[in-house]
């Protein structure tokens, strides 16, 4: 561990956790390694040096409970608009950094980490805020490399099955290095959020990184995403191996 530098970030982190699952049923309480799934991601932003408070954001006043009694704030229930199915996780976010900004002022930046990802480490969280803090870049995601490249990909035309980018494959080892956005964490610059919450009801907000985004790679299994019921299987596979304790890639 390392000691802060006196004028540091420490930012709220905000764990979304409704109640509803198309892939897991009640995916958020389901066991992990003998707890419940959630906790895992409220251990991890608790042991963060650059976390100041962890609250999650859901919909069930049974997670809710259930976050509380693992050391995280629930100072509101998110309302139903934003706990559907296509509901935009950025919407979830905006709504969190309104009550955050109304209870104590607003934070110079968010953190949202996903239940999802119960392997992403405090250190990481901590190096993801260090670089946000100086980069001045307004949005940093958590990206891994891709495995399967684009390159060597087909794409279904009729009965036929065709390479989904044209020209001959490169060599394996000529192939461009690829990201992509592994969900784990997200942190967003207060400038940003405001912008947003100032934007017309239907302008165009997306809810993945643009140009001028900043990143920090993640290697497996932190970058794990528990989606469908082989991902908990997998994951309490790392767990029984002791994979979870393998060092992050550094910049």
């Amino acid at each position: 561990m390392y000691p802060l530098m006196k004028n540091s970030w420490r930012i709220p982190a905000v764990i979304p956790a409704r109640a509803g699952s198309k892939g897991i049923a009640g995916k958020n309480l389901r066991s992990l390694g003998g707890r419940p799934l959630i906790a895992h991601a409220i251990s991890n932003a608790k042991a963060a040096r650059r976390i100041s408070r962890v609250v999650v954001s859901t919909d069930s006043p049974e997670i809710a409970a259930l976050a509380r009694s693992r050391g995280a704030e629930t100072p509101f229930l998110r309302p139903p608009e934003l706990a559907g199915d296509e509901s935009p996780m950025l919407g979830v976010v905006e709504h969190a950094f309104r009550a955050l900004a109304g209870e104590a002022g607003a934070p110079p930046a968010l953190a949202l980490l996903q239940p999802t990802s119960p392997f992403l480490r405090p250190e990481t969280i901590d190096r993801a805020v260090e670089s946000f803090e100086s980069c001045g870049a307004p949005l940093l995601v958590a990206v891994s490399r891709v495995r399967q490249h684009p390159s060597w990909m087909l794409v279904r035309r009729g009965e036929a099955l065709r390479p989904f980018l044209a020209g001959t494959p490169p060599r394996r080892q000529d192939l461009e290095e690829l990201f992509i956005p592994c969900g784990a964490l997200y942190l967003y610059r207060r400038s940003y959020l405001e912008r947003l919450a100032e934007a017309a009801p239907d302008a165009d907000r997306g809810d993945g990184p643009g140009e001028g985004s900043a990143w920090i790679e993640v290697g497996w299994p932190e970058s794990l995403d528990i989606d469908e019921p082989p991902d908990l299987d997998l994951a309490a596979w790392v767990i029984e191996r002791g994979l979870a304790v393998r060092e992050s890639p550094r910049p």
